[in-house]
């Protein structure tokens, strides 16, 4: 057909009143005999989406490139009404999805806690400790922290929804073998299958954001991602309460089967939800151009190898150079350790100070369910207006006062907890106590990683994976540990501790709205903007 140069030499090119672009080869260059005559090479712009106009500097550089090379590279839609861009889809295609990944999470952070009322079961079918047996909750939690190494590049690679896919299969398949207990496995294996099942569940944490960024534009995107962060919150809270109807009631093996048959319910809606990764849908939009004949092709992708080495090694290198990252991700894990923490050691303290029987003590929860579903429209009805009348541009640190009120509320809870629950005062004052805790958790954790992606836009995804190493490791030590505290302190003085650590974290998000710029400026990563939202 021609070296490129020849083949853009022979291109008739069209610049029409509408703002579309077309290539094709003219008459009288091409035999009369094939039905190829005057077929479009290259379009570019596309008036069936009603954007009648393509920026002139786009429109230049498509010439230059289907003059010089014959062919245009696609790295974007065609403006901002395309309708492949997943920001234009309507209300309900948005919503579906992000009900799907909220339920995803909502059903693999549930498995985390489901066996913690069964811990005493497990140990004794197993014949080993009961910390022995906790690290079945521990493992599943560290394996939402490694998961997300793998899932990230992996997304970036094949897209969002063969991770979605694939992942949740394989979540269904290991969960079979930890259901089956000592029936077919030592504890040995059953711990590591629990690993296993906590790492094909992290996809849908970890990935969930960038879905909700894809799906609405920064000016939207508050509710959905609130939806989908409370969700997450919710499954981890929610755990125990099912742990306790189940256990109650059947063996302690149908915890796990339970979380199967819903993974298993929720395939079906998971199968069917449409990519909204930009690279995939870019990438089959021009394979079916190319395959129409027109001559695009897309920009040349990083190597899986490199995009590894890049998950593997950029957030250590964050938490180690950037104080910002460090001291949020120590203040978040600090969130998660009482979160997990409390799954195994509340139901310890309700069944021996209220005499609560295994049923009842997993119902608290709900307070700390009903304290994070309230955080929703707290947050969007007080805290998101505000931060939306500030004038441009937003500074990061705009998105810090939120944190303010939620530190001081989980001192509250903290010490409400120890000074009612510790001195035996009615069981309603420590479940109340739970409700504030569940606000002050979500409403801690949504505005940092708010504030980090905002610092740090380029590398927004490693510093959040950076977050989650820390995090999701601070999960996994403190449920082994937790219950070990109460019955050497007491009640009473464990949860005054926690609530003095979390009392001396409390100055953090004020320090770093005074701070904060300036910390950036020095830091290794710093932007000259201040405005930068991604998630």
């Amino acid at each position: 057909m021609g070296s490129p140069n020849s083949l853009g030499s022979m291109v008739e090119i069209n610049l029409h009143s509408s703002g579309m672009v077309t290539g094709a080869i003219p008459e009288s260059q091409s035999s009369s005999s094939t039905s190829l005559n005057h077929r479009p090479l290259f379009e570019y712009g596309n008036t069936r989406t009603g954007y009648s106009t393509v920026p002139i500097l786009a429109r230049r550089e498509a010439l230059m490139q289907l003059h010089l090379y014959g062919h245009v590279t696609i790295d974007n839609y065609d403006g901002p009404r395309d309708p492949k861009n997943p920001q234009n889809w309507n209300a309900w295609a948005k919503w579906y999805c992000i009900f799907v990944i909220a339920f995803m999470c909502f059903i693999n952070n549930i498995g985390a806690s489901v066996i913690s009322l069964a811990i005493p079961s497990i140990a004794s079918e197993y014949d080993v400790s009961r910390v022995i047996a906790t690290l079945g909750i521990s493992l599943y939690v560290l394996g939402l922290g490694i998961g997300p190494l793998l899932s990230a590049p992996l997304s970036e690679q094949f897209g969002r929804h063969t991770v979605y896919k694939v992942s949740h299969i394989c979540s269904l398949f290991v969960q079979l073998p930890a259901a089956l207990g000592s029936q077919r496995f030592n504890i040995g294996a059953w711990l590591f299958f629990r690993l296993l099942s906590g790492i094909f569940a992290s996809p849908g944490p970890s990935l969930g954001a960038g879905t909700v960024a894809d799906l609405f534009t920064e000016q939207t995107r508050a509710l959905p991602l609130l939806v989908f962060v409370a969700s997450a919150f919710s499954g981890a809270a929610f755990g125990p309460v099912l742990s306790g109807i189940v256990v109650f009631k059947h063996s302690w093996n149908w915890t796990l089967w339970i979380t199967m048959i819903l993974s298993a319910c929720l395939f079906p809606f998971v199968y069917f939800m449409p990519e909204t990764h930009r690279n995939k849908i870019l990438d089959k939009d021009v394979l079916r151009r190319q395959i129409r004949g027109e001559l695009v092709e897309r920009p040349m992708k990083r190597g899986f190898r490199d995009m590894m080495f890049t998950a593997l090694e950029r957030p250590p290198r964050l938490l180690l150079t950037e104080p910002i990252v460090l001291l949020f991700s120590i203040y978040s894990g600090f969130v998660y350790m009482l979160l997990y923490g409390f799954t195994s050691s509340l139901p310890y303290i309700y069944q021996n100070i209220y005499s609560f029987n295994i049923l009842e003590s997993g119902l608290p929860f709900l307070a700390i369910c009903v304290g994070i579903t309230l955080t929703v429209p707290i947050h969007m009805l007080f805290f998101e207006p505000i931060y939306r009348r500030k004038s441009s541009p937003v500074p990061p640190e705009a998105r810090l006062p939120p944190m303010i009120a939620a530190a001081v509320a989980m001192v509250v809870a903290l010490l409400m907890f120890a000074w009612t629950a510790g001195l035996g005062v009615h069981w309603a004052a420590p479940v109340i106590a739970g409700c504030i805790f569940g606000f002050a958790a979500l409403g801690l954790f949504v505005p940092h990683v708010a504030y980090i992606t905002d610092c740090f836009p380029e590398v927004a995804a490693s510093a959040v994976s950076a977050n989650g190493l820390i995090r999701y490791t601070m999960g996994f030590v403190f449920p082994l540990i937790s219950r070990i505290m109460i019955e050497n302190l007491g009640v009473k003085w464990a949860m005054t501790v926690l609530g003095v650590i979390a009392a001396a974290m409390l100055p953090l998000p004020l320090f770093f709205m005074r701070y904060g710029r300036r910390i950036r400026e020095k830091g290794r990563y710093n932007q000259s903007s201040d405005v930068i939202s991604v998630v």
